[in-house]
């Protein structure tokens, strides 16, 4: 643009004066963008502590992502997709599952659309006090659990709905206050629905799943909050001591939403019960009518396999290898030096150490641990006869094959078991001093697939990527 040009002068001098008066102050700015941006703005939550909390309302903010025609249209195209798997053999969506398919909303309201509800704490680094000081914040999240699957893991589909300071949850009394909105809002759309643009009738919306670490999902779901003793497994009544010699399912007391009805109602009589059924009290999403801790918590296969099983196995094959006669350096070496294919060089594996192999350790975030992991046969292949154990490798590819595809298919299920307790049995029998409770979560993974659908639409690592 010409600035001696006096239109262009003119031009820029309207355009600075209508941003200065538009950002001269807080209030001036929200208020511009809620007009012309559809800003939906928090509400503040004041609680007894002196601490504020803030909630974007959920109706707001409904109303203005379905505003949107492509977006309205993209939920509803995936619906009728979804509708076409219904008492098929590929389990498409959770609405194909045998939770969705028993959802007393989904069941009641034909034209529904599904919540997933996502948490995860941050750390806030406070510049006034010491490095390692933080503030540690609650986050809850929100996606439209009815969108294609390209959308899942996109910024822009996830959605933030309330943000609270982690300390304040330890109250009862906060608690109640803190989730009283969005109590409201998911009872109000449950109930008396939304009347979309274009529509005539009301279009409801309800929570399919929960998403959240196991720390997270057992506090919310008023599970034990330790993985070291007593019943720590919220899908069954295993006692922890007695995990390592379980391989089969049908040895297990599987949980059931009436099984844990009884004991939250016995646990509030006798309190010194919690250890006994791994319950400490009622769930604090309790307000969500369609929402119960034993049908609603899915697992999560990002910290379950990518950051457990998956490293842990890495770890044990390549520490096996030592009794081998192999060089640690020489095995390092190989994979440091490891040229990684395109699609692969932005979730490169931190560089391996020696240190790492004796110690059984297998550094980085998620993704790395799992490129390194997807990578091994070929970093490895010149040695691959000589590595003890690697038929436990080459058993949970085929385990991990079927559990994070696509489409799983009710057939592959009684496979998927038998594949799983032969790994865990071969597993312990092999490794017996590196059993952790991840193993373990991982023997009702067929079940949870068939309860939930796919496992990889449930997984923390949509919202974190």
């Amino acid at each position: 643009m010409n600035i001696d040009n006096p239109i262009s002068f003119n031009f820029n001098n309207d355009v600075e004066k209508t941003l200065f008066e538009i950002s001269r102050n807080d209030h001036s700015f929200i208020s511009c963008c809620q007009i012309y941006f559809k800003f939906v703005k928090p509400k503040e939550i004041r609680l007894p502590t002196g601490n504020k909390a803030y909630y974007i309302p959920l109706r707001d903010l409904l109303m203005n992502l379905f505003e949107k025609k492509d977006f309205y249209d993209s939920v509803k195209q995936e619906k009728e997709i979804i509708s076409q798997f219904h008492e098929q053999d590929i389990i498409y969506h959770y609405r194909n599952a045998e939770i969705g398919r028993q959802h007393r909303i989904l069941n009641r309201k034909k034209n529904c659309v599904l919540l997933q509800l996502y948490s995860d704490d941050l750390g806030v680094v406070n510049p006034l006090m010491g490095k390692n000081a933080i503030h540690k914040l609650t986050t809850f999240y929100i996606s439209i659990d009815d969108l294609p699957a390209c959308h899942s893991s996109s910024l822009s589909t996830v959605y933030l709905l309330l943000l609270y300071y982690r300390k304040d949850f330890d109250d009862e009394n906060n608690r109640r206050i803190l989730f009283a909105p969005l109590s409201q809002d998911l009872k109000s759309l449950e109930n008396d629905g939304l009347i979309l643009p274009g529509d005539k009738t009301p279009t409801y919306f309800t929570i399919s799943t929960m998403c959240a670490d196991n720390l997270a999902t057992h506090e919310l779901g008023g599970f034990t909050r330790t993985f070291t003793t007593g019943c720590c497994c919220r899908y069954c009544f295993t006692h922890h001591k007695d995990m390592k010699r379980i391989y089969q399912e049908s040895q297990t007391l599987i949980r059931t939403t009436e099984s844990y009805d009884i004991q939250i109602r016995h646990v509030e009589k006798v309190p010194s019960d919690k250890s006994m059924y791994g319950i400490n009290e009622a769930s604090t999403l309790s307000f969500i009518s369609s929402f119960h801790p034993i049908t609603s918590l899915p697992p999560d296969l990002m910290h379950d396999v990518l950051e457990g099983v998956m490293p842990k196995l890495t770890s044990c094959l390549l520490h096996s290898m030592m009794s081998s006669r192999l060089c640690t350096s020489k095995i390092c070496q190989m994979i440091n030096k490891f040229t990684y294919g395109n699609n692969d060089k932005r979730n490169r594996p931190l560089a391996l150490k020696e240190k790492d192999i004796s110690e059984k350790i297998i550094r980085g975030k998620a993704m790395e641990k799992y490129c390194l992991f997807l990578n091994l046969p070929f970093m490895l292949f010149d040695i691959l006869d000589r590595i003890p154990y690697w038929f436990l490798y080459e058993l949970f590819r085929e385990i991990w094959d079927i559990l994070y595809c696509d489409f799983p298919r009710k057939s592959w299920l009684s496979t998927l078991q038998t594949l799983i307790e032969e790994f865990l049995q071969l597993f312990q029998t092999i490794f017996p001093e590196q059993f952790t409770p991840k193993f373990h979560f991982l023997l009702h993974s067929a079940r949870n697939t068939a309860k939930y659908g796919p496992l990889k639409r449930q997984m923390n690592l949509r919202y974190e990527a």
